[in-house]
């Protein structure tokens, strides 16, 4: 399937994070775009349209077929589910349905529909963390979260679901993904929700080494690896910046931008350090995408709409 004659795309969890912003950048290059969501979130989709209710609902997926005339030319990009390690740990029963059972639900919509492609949004949390320069999916995966777990499980679910109806699928492995709307448990949200309060910013160690990329750059490879062609029909890829960043050198970057004067605080000193980084050799040399901002721009585009700030 190709990017450039995708006749529509079904996004699943459109008032979250990541789902919004694939919903408002599919629609706004032209595709027709089915924006589905749990309840109404008004966050206006414009030309897409909207269908709200639960993903098990199969008078669901009949309001996205009658939205859609073109299904075999489709994708489904399924970004719903629970995006929290802390929520995942304080409820795994949760958990499980949302990352696993909502996954089965969206595969089933698929097949029920005639949909050729579903790209599933996972993370590069599940790959066994031995100390790498930079992970790269043939690497081995040993999820260490309950987070993780549910992941790697939807993950399986997919590849039975392709192996058995002929599914096309994208597994696309996210580092961590920033931008306004993110997450307030991440450490991005976290940052900027302080610094929209004032300050001072705080993190629990600055040594950690984490692959930082900006929402617009991860939904921009997320859509260019649903379009890739003569890929395995369970593609693995890392949708990343390819480069590792000190926590603590993020939240220095975050402190310069913001304008605020007091330092950067550690709240856990002299730890070990603990790195993450994803490969994106794959998606550049399939796709041709690669990241447009650096850390600095992808900061300040951030800052300049992120709600609730005091400047």
């Amino acid at each position: 399937m190709s990017g450039g004659i995708l006749k529509g795309a079904i996004v699943t969890g459109a008032n979250g994070f990541l789902g919004h912003m694939l919903a408002v950048r599919l629609a706004g290059a032209g595709v027709p775009t089915v924006a589905m969501s749990r309840r109404d979130g008004s966050r206006g989709f414009e030309p897409s349209r909207s269908v709200v209710g639960p993903l098990d609902s199969p008078d669901v997926w009949e309001q996205v077929a009658r939205s859609l005339s073109s299904l075999d030319r489709c994708a489904i990009f399924h970004a719903a589910g629970l995006n929290s390690r802390e929520g995942a740990q304080a409820d795994p029963l949760g958990a499980v349905q949302a990352n696993i059972g909502l996954t089965a639900a969206v595969l089933e919509g698929a097949r029920r529909l005639g949909v050729p492609r579903v790209v599933f949004l996972s993370t590069g949390l599940l790959y066994h963390r031995d100390g790498r320069s930079r992970y790269a999916e043939s690497d081995p995966v040993r999820p260490a979260s309950m987070y993780a777990t549910t992941k790697a499980a939807g993950e399986l679910l997919v590849k039975g679901y392709a192996d058995t109806f002929g599914l096309s699928c994208v597994l696309a492995r996210l580092s961590n993904v920033y931008g306004t709307g993110s997450s307030p448990e991440s450490i991005a949200g976290r940052l900027f929700g302080q610094a929209a309060q004032g300050g001072p910013l705080r993190v629990r160690s600055a040594t950690p080494i984490r692959d930082f990329i900006f929402v617009e750059d991860a939904t921009a490879g997320i859509i260019a690896a649903a379009g890739a062609e003569h890929v395995p029909p369970v593609w693995t890829v890392n949708v990343s910046s390819g480069e590792g960043v000190s926590v603590g050198s993020f939240a220095e970057v975050v402190r310069r931008v913001t304008g605020l004067g007091d330092p950067v605080i550690e709240d856990q000193p002299g730890g070990g350090v603990d790195s993450l980084v994803l490969s994106n050799e794959l998606i550049r040399t399939t796709t041709g995408w690669r990241p447009l901002f650096d850390l600095e721009s992808g900061i300040r585009r951030t800052w300049a709409t992120f709600p609730g700030r005091t400047s």
